[in-house]
């Protein structure tokens, strides 16, 4: 119990890293799904979240990959139903 009570509370990361993943979660899970992972990185997370953003073209080429693959296309990766994409490629 002793070492316990020495630990911070609640237990944080320092940094979190994101790489690669968002694309895919923002393509199967949707804005709302998007949001809620980061928000829930951030609450993990003591002092930086560090986050890369994937460039349009890689959503484009979403279904080509999965094509590859042999996986499932994806129904809809369109700005319509993604709205939270902004033009990275010119910030």
């Amino acid at each position: 119990t002793a070492v316990v009570s020495r630990l911070p509370s609640p237990l944080l990361f320092h940094v979190t890293t994101i790489f690669s993943t968002t694309m895919w979660i923002h393509v199967h899970a949707g804005d709302d799904g998007l949001r809620q992972f980061i928000e829930r990185a951030c609450r993990w997370t003591r002092r930086f979240v560090l986050i890369e953003p994937q460039p349009s073209g890689c959503y484009r080429k979403a279904n080509v990959r999965l094509r590859k693959m042999g996986r499932p296309e994806l129904d809809d990766v369109t700005s319509s139903r993604l709205a939270m994409r902004p033009d990275i490629e010119k910030s």
